[in-house]
């Protein structure tokens, strides 16, 4: 009797938490200067304005989370 593994909303929403936490380590907590907690903390909100206006996601064809709502948007 095998266990079959699927695919839970639950599955897949922790992936991608675990995928972005990878990122926000990888981009920009680590070329950070100062990379200790405190200046971490207080740079996390520009850091993530920066992630979704700017920084290219290869899943969204290169472009930021902005400019690729934007470009579905009609008109």
């Amino acid at each position: 009797m095998g266990a079959v593994r699927q695919k839970t909303a639950l599955r897949v929403a922790h992936f991608h938490a675990e995928a972005f936490v990878r990122t926000i380590k990888r981009d920009y907590t680590r070329v950070n200067p100062i990379p200790d907690a405190r200046t971490v903390l207080e740079s996390l909100p520009l850091w993530f304005e920066h992630y979704n206006s700017l920084h290219p996601h290869k899943a969204l064809g290169y472009r930021s989370p902005r400019e690729f709502i934007a470009s579905r948007q009609p008109g």
